[in-house]
């Protein structure tokens, strides 16, 4: 019983270590930046799509506003574990105002060397554009700039 007690605690231990360390190597820089027309555009879209009611046209609209690692491997559908997300989103998407207001955008940078992570996607820099929504809240989408230089989806928040 001690013994399994001691393991216990002990990978319990590692485990926070391992939290820790890894926490203290993700710094960020945040600086504001204006919002960019081109982002706003891709809001827009993404918050129409949302508010479609047929299902399939809503889904097919979001394909050209979300990043590739959010769709299917051939591009064709968003993946799964992105419509259930973004179906959440759904339900109160009237709380949002269209065409989108945008209180404020927070440029992030990742400084240490780690990267954000979306699915296969690994990035620098990711843009946060802050929504008006209702008076004691706000979401934010999350920008990523592809190397083409168009603004996609990665995560509405």
């Amino acid at each position: 019983m001690k013994q399994r007690m001691f393991w216990t605690a002990l990978f319990f231990i590692l485990l926070a270590t391992g939290m820790f360390v890894r926490g203290a190597h993700a710094q960020k820089e945040t600086e504001q930046i204006e919002p960019d027309s081109q982002a706003v555009e891709v809001i827009n879209g993404l918050l129409g799509a949302l508010s479609l009611e047929d299902e399939q046209a809503r889904w097919n609209s979001l394909l050209s506003v979300l990043h590739p690692v959010m769709l299917v491997k051939d591009g064709t559908d968003v993946h799964p574990n992105f419509k259930r997300i973004l179906g959440r989103k759904i339900r109160i998407i009237e709380t949002y105002p269209q065409p989108a207001e945008i209180e404020k955008v927070e440029r992030v940078r990742i400084v240490s060397g780690n990267k954000h992570r979306f699915g296969a996607l690994e990035t620098d820099v990711v843009d946060h554009y802050y929504l008006k929504q209702t008076p004691d809240a706000s979401g934010f989408v999350v920008i990523v700039w592809t190397e083409d230089g168009v603004p996609k989806v990665v995560s509405f928040v």
